[in-house]
């Protein structure tokens, strides 16, 4: 507080002769100006009296907001608007593109501050954030019967959501469903989908130790990239280092297991046979 009010006794020193100002700090302090413009004042003055802009613009833009202003979170659409059709169209934009994020920005482009019969009554406005908070919503509600990893992942897949922003809008009991440990992949290559045709022993080797990969101190299929997954243990049969000296891969798969599981010294390493059972995060 003695730093805030030493701020402010320079301050008001210094805007004493400068009336345009004065009335700027005296509308913030009523909460009537709005912060961009009060950043907009800041910026332009705080040369002026030799106060850092980024401690003027804290004032000010902390009394424009006022004790009782609360921050303006995107809820859902307005009600005025057909939900189901804008995510429909949404959704077939979704298909053409190669994110989310294009699909939506191509939707507000189009019919952002428009009317359309189509979409809704009167005039359309809604923010990107609002449309992708339904969009999930929507396929949440739509394909999550059980609660799965599985499901998260077809979501993610087939809509090209990321998995973060499914784990954050799902209920709580289906976010806990796709915790497991987070596993790390070396490679010198970009894509989507591990191949196993391309892997020479028939397996894709992971670990739980990123930093390892980054020192070059484990052997990995490349350098420059590294690929993440989630491993959830729960969902998988896999064997340990008494499988490994015993058997080969060829019959390891054909005793059921999805891969090996491979402690030592602090780092588990996991050789796994069918790396599209791994969560995307």
């Amino acid at each position: 507080m003695g730093g805030m009010n030493n701020l402010m006794q320079r301050f008001a020193q210094g805007v004493r002769q400068r009336s345009p100002l004065v009335d700027v700090i005296m509308q913030a302090r009523e909460g009537k100006l709005r912060e961009n413009y009060a950043k907009m004042i800041a910026n332009l003055n705080s040369p002026n009296y030799q106060i850092p802009k980024e401690q003027l613009f804290g004032m000010v833009a902390a009394m424009s907001r006022g004790p009782q202003a609360k921050p303006q979170v995107p809820v859902g659409l307005p009600a005025n608007i057909d939900k189901s059709n804008l995510i429909e169209y949404t959704t077939r934009q979704g298909f053409k593109m190669k994110t989310l994020k294009g699909a939506i920005d191509n939707v507000h482009k189009k019919f952002n501050g428009g009317e359309n019969p189509f979409l809704g009554k009167g005039r359309i406005e809604f923010t990107k954030e609002q449309l992708k908070s339904e969009y999930i919503a929507d396929k949440l509600k739509t394909y999550v019967k059980k609660g799965t990893p599985e499901e998260l992942q077809y979501i993610s897949k087939q809509f090209k959501i990321d998995m973060s922003d499914l784990v954050k809008a799902s209920p709580q009991p289906l976010a806990g469903a796709v915790k497991g440990q987070t596993v790390y992949h070396g490679t010198d290559k970009a894509f989507k989908d591990f191949d196993i045709s391309k892997s020479a022993d028939g397996s894709i080797w992971f670990t739980t130790s990123k930093k390892a990969i980054q020192k070059g101190a484990v052997a990995a299929s490349g350098k420059g990239k590294i690929v993440e997954r989630i491993i959830n243990e729960s969902k998988l049969k896999l064997g340990g280092w008494k499988e490994a000296d015993k058997f080969g891969v060829d019959e390891l798969i054909q005793q059921g297991y999805d891969g090996l599981k491979l402690a030592d010294k602090g780092e588990t390493t996991y050789q796994i046979f069918f790396p599209e059972k791994l969560i995307k995060p």
